[in-house]
């Protein structure tokens, strides 16, 4: 059978936009799965962080009690913890300032630093780096 004299009606070649849409939807679904792998990783690093913080700090209110309220052996203990603790980064400006309160408060005076305000200094920190 010859083909070549019968006329053919051209195809049309428009596309419609749910097609296309229909075609990226693949795509669409692996990168709302990427962010939302994304967004848990982030949530769970936050979570860790807050976990860690809000453990330093009850550690901190132990050492702070047995340092403060404590005599002999649980003083020493308070004050050795807090000294650990002092080296961690999970502490803000105002924990590093109930630290030091806490050591300038049951030091004698001839043991606090002269830095620390409690003898006329400029109030700088003498158990951590900022």
């Amino acid at each position: 059978m010859d083909l070549a004299g019968v006329a053919t009606a051209p195809v049309p070649l428009s596309v419609h936009w749910w097609e296309i849409a229909a075609g990226l939807s693949p795509i669409a679904v692996l990168v709302a799965a990427l962010l939302a792998t994304y967004v848990a990783i982030k949530t769970l690093k936050q979570r860790r962080v807050s976990d860690d913080s809000s453990e330093w700090w009850r550690r901190t209110q132990w050492a702070l009690d047995k340092a403060v309220a404590g005599d002999g052996y649980e003083k020493l203990l308070g004050l050795d913890t807090l000294n650990v603790l002092s080296t961690s980064e999970l502490a803000r400006e105002e924990e590093w300032l109930l630290i030091d309160t806490a050591w300038e408060s049951v030091l004698p005076d001839e043991l606090v630093p002269e830095d620390t305000g409690r003898k006329g200094g400029d109030g700088a920190t003498p158990h951590h780096e900022h």
